[in-house]
């Protein structure tokens, strides 16, 4: 009984953090269904994407000027660090990353419009330049992938699971570096922490985990979760109050405030998610851009939080643009 209250004792009873972290939570799927319900109606679907097109082709070619632009002159979009003499393109909120969901998500939309194919391979090779630039493992996927996709899916109408172990090497491929900085060199890195203490968290609190604003969550960030100083993290550089670093693995904070039962489910939902996307009822070209950055932003949340971020959001939003020309699409066909 007294362990009981003393569990119970580390949960948030603050109303408005655990509000504000199912919110956290669920707004990414949100966005995903209402865009779904929204533009499964093909008029509005089409009358958004054509309004859409225009400011995202223009994106791709500014973002690819100010790339190029920003390796010679220093106009604030580029790091001070380079990597065989060229640096890193942080346009969007100085993230590469960032910068690379929002060059994603506009190549998704010129996908879903109804420009010609050798249009389309333009705009993907001057989006390309600027992808490259970013020099993020986590766009490398969604190029890798999106490479991949194209050459498998060739004579093939749907995604199928046993392509996800060539996908797998590729990613691992081209991510093993923050592997290696992330999960293997325990000196330099706070995500393997924060991984081994969600899975501690998981099993002292089994099945359900923690609850809301306990564990790896902006609330339990910005309220100091009891956890955390139950931790000893309170004089710790990586893990003391207001850091920016206590909330940087997702799929940690799921696992630790949720439980073994709650990462379950939020498995089972981006599956059902993956299956909305993987439709024959939207082009190759469509397919295979949502399906790579469905798979490139599942790899990020391993060992980031760019899933809950504004762009993340975005992204989430686009693919259920997907889902909502496949819902139109099938509604046709019964």
């Amino acid at each position: 009984k007294k362990d009981l209250q003393n569990r119970l004792d580390l949960r948030s009873k603050n109303i408005f953090t655990i509000a504000v972290d199912a919110l956290w939570l669920w707004k990414t799927f949100a966005c995903f269904i209402l865009a779904s319900q929204i533009f499964k109606n093909s008029k509005i679907s089409d009358s958004i994407v054509r309004v859409l097109y225009r400011p995202a082709k223009w994106m791709i070619y500014i973002l690819a000027g100010l790339s190029i632009v920003g390796q010679v002159v220093n106009i604030g979009v580029t790091s001070q660090s380079a990597i065989l003499g060229l640096k890193s393109f942080r346009f969007f909120w100085n993230s590469s990353v960032q910068t690379g969901w929002l060059i994603i998500c506009c190549i998704i939309i010129i996908a879903l419009s109804d420009v010609s194919e050798k249009k389309f391979k333009k705009y993907l090779i001057v989006a390309g330049i600027p992808l490259l630039l970013t020099m993020s493992s986590m766009i490398y996927c969604w190029i890798a992938v999106a490479i991949m996709l194209f050459i498998i899916l060739r004579d093939e109408s749907k995604f199928k699971i046993i392509y996800i172990v060539p996908i797998v090497l590729a990613i691992l491929l081209f991510t093993w570096g923050d592997l290696q900085t992330y999960f293997i060199d325990e000196t330099s890195s706070v995500r393997i922490t924060l991984i081994r203490k969600g899975i501690e968290v998981a099993n002292r609190f089994f099945p359900l985990g923690a609850g809301f604003a306990t564990y790896g969550s902006e609330m339990a960030s910005r309220y100091y979760s009891k956890l955390y100083v139950e931790f000893g993290w309170e004089n710790s550089w990586a893990f003391r109050a207001n850091s920016g670093l206590l909330n940087d693995a997702f799929f940690a904070s799921i696992v630790g405030q949720f439980g073994w039962i709650g990462f379950g489910l939020y498995l089972v939902a981006l599956y059902q998610l993956f299956k909305m996307i993987n439709s024959s009822f939207v082009s190759k070209r469509v397919r295979v851009c949502s399906i790579a950055a469905f798979l490139a932003i599942c790899a990020a949340m391993i060992g980031s939080a760019t899933v809950k971020s504004m762009m993340g959001v975005c992204l989430f939003f686009v693919l259920g643009l997907v889902n909502g020309r496949v819902l139109g699409g099938s509604d046709k066909d019964n």
